[in-house]
């Protein structure tokens, strides 16, 4: 599972930290042992 972080308030210079940049990122990788996992708490922070 791969999950985007908040870097406003608890993830200070990590680089998933948007919705449309993880998702990117999964789409692209194309495997299908990999998911994405959606924290609303985080992405509420960040979107």
């Amino acid at each position: 599972m791969l999950e985007a972080l908040n870097t406003i308030v608890d993830h200070t210079g990590n680089t998933l930290a948007y919705t449309k940049d993880f998702v990117g990122l999964v789409n692209q990788i194309n495997w299908k042992y990999i998911k994405v996992l959606y924290d609303i708490y985080r992405m509420k922070i960040m979107e």
